[in-house]
């Protein structure tokens, strides 16, 4: 399914750091459009597409699907997502 909104529009009126975190195996957000979001921010943006990660910010064994995502929620985040929020947190407020 896709949306009607297009957020490049919302994206060039950001005055602040934008962490832009997927998986590479997101079936609802192209990673592709990580690019998108570092071009259109007026700021700083940091963008990272993590290796077998779903859009649930989790490992998911095999090809993804959407239909596991259910299954999936139940298990933790990636600590890799998790690592890199935290280190982005921590450079923008510069208490890393």
């Amino acid at each position: 399914m896709e949306l009607a909104h297009d957020p490049r529009e919302d994206l060039r009126r950001v005055a602040v750091p934008v962490p832009a975190v997927t998986g590479d195996e997101d079936l609802q957000v192209d990673p592709a459009d990580l690019a998108v979001v570092a071009a259109t921010v007026p700021g700083h943006a940091t963008t990272v597409a993590l290796p077998d990660v779903t859009h649930t910010l989790r490992r998911q064994p095999g090809s993804a699907s959407s239909s596991a995502y259910r299954k999936e929620r139940r298990e933790p985040v990636n600590p890799e997502a998790l690592a890199t929020v935290v280190r982005w947190c921590r450079e923008v407020t510069g208490l890393g």
